[in-house]
């Protein structure tokens, strides 16, 4: 496969470096897995003894500090989705999908059809921007929340410090010890811990979109393949071999039917990311919200705003398309020339068309299909937190 037209090139090295990549890697001597598989271990147990600390220090917060309850709130949710989405990610199924989706990604590549691969390349463009944008994003965050609690740190008069006042950290974590004592060590810690976050949050995502907007690209192909059925460099590999119409049909109608089961597969992998995200992100974009009407790190938290709802977005949006491209199966095929086959191929050519009504889409659990409304609704139900917050 040309890197050009690698659609997952971006999840495969974020998986990687954050260590939840469970397919070969390119290139890579067989001694080096070895190595890999201690250091996935290593910092996925290293990150989550974040969210704990995260918890044991949320009672002496909302204590004293109200705000700051509500950031560790939205930080340890964040975090524990993230984990769980890692897990997900890490699972045979996953593992199984992404090793059928690079081979099928290279039999595309290796057609023909012209017009496949341009469908193909426009596909892997979007796929490539939109994944590098989010990514952009949240190592923004991480960067500006590390960055500020450095120069906070550093610009703390000593005098102040003591048993009572601590200094500035970027992050609100219990620790067994005193944390002014130990401050050099515990910020190396916590910016280790940001970082990682982003990390994460990153590749978990990257994954989670090249994957919806891969099986966006088959449909758009399968639409393109049944348009032009009657042409047979359209679904047949070798030009010169001549087959019936109704033969060419019935081999689309088989990519079809596996078509729907990646997508069902699909559905059943991504729905426990999609129920999390769907649950969850009101309360965390309502906690940062009420973070920015306190006037707290406005910078940060209206970065991490945008993180969260661009995350949903994207997610929402994608998984739309496939809802919009399913439905565009059926009027591809109604634009063929179907009128001149013979009898047998018209009448599975009505069956195909009536197969295609029902929308091939992923939902997020019994609270129906994942589209940019359910997203929506996600935002206004913040706003009714934030208004219950402030009464």
């Amino acid at each position: 496969m040309a890197p050009n037209a690698e659609l997952f090139r971006n999840a495969r090295w974020l998986m990687i470096a954050s260590g939840t990549w469970r397919l070969d890697i390119p290139n890579v001597p067989k001694s080096f897995y070895k190595f890999y598989k201690i250091y996935s271990t290593a910092i996925h147990l290293y990150y989550s003894s974040t969210p704990v600390a995260l918890l044991l220090e949320l009672y002496s917060l909302f204590k004293y500090d109200k705000v700051a309850g509500f950031e560790n709130i939205s930080m340890f949710i964040y975090m524990v989705i993230l984990i769980v989405k890692i897990r997900i990610c890490q699972s045979r199924r996953v593992i199984e999908l992404l090793r059928t989706s690079l081979k099928e990604e290279t039999d595309i590549h290796s057609q023909s059809d012209k017009n496949i691969l341009k469908i193909y390349k426009s596909h892997v463009s979007y796929c490539t921007k939109i994944t590098t944008f989010l990514t952009v994003l949240v190592v923004w965050s991480a960067i500006y929340l590390s960055g500020s609690g450095i120069i906070n740190s550093w610009t703390f008069p000593e005098f102040v410090s003591n048993e009572t006042v601590s200094k500035p950290l970027p992050l609100s974590l219990w620790y067994p010890f005193d944390k002014n004592k130990h401050h050099n060590f515990v910020l190396s810690h916590q910016i280790t811990q940001i970082m990682l976050t982003s990390l994460f949050s990153g590749s978990v995502h990257t994954f989670s979109n090249s994957v919806m907007i891969y099986l966006r690209a088959r449909l758009v192909i399968l639409q393109h393949q049944f348009k032009n059925f009657d042409s047979i460099t359209a679904c047949t590999e070798s030009p010169k071999v001549d087959l019936a119409g109704h033969l060419r049909l019935k081999a689309l109608s088989i990519k079809h039917q596996r078509l729907i089961r990646s997508v069902h597969n699909l559905n059943q992998l991504l729905q426990g990311i999609m129920v999390l995200e769907y649950s969850v992100t009101s309360v965390v974009l309502a906690a940062v919200i009420f973070q920015i009407l306190e006037r707290e790190e406005l910078i940060f938290n209206c970065s991490y705003f945008v993180l969260v709802t661009c995350q949903l977005m994207a997610l929402a949006w994608n998984s739309d398309q496939i809802i919009v491209q399913s439905f565009g199966l059926s009027t591809s095929l109604y634009s063929s020339r179907w009128y001149e086959q013979d009898l047998t191929t018209k009448r599975m050519t009505h069956i195909m068309i009536m197969r295609c009504q029902k929308p091939l889409c992923l939902t997020i659990g019994s609270f129906g299909a994942m589209t940019t409304d359910a997203a929506l609704s996600r935002l206004k139900l913040a706003y009714s937190y934030i208004s219950v917050m402030t009464s």
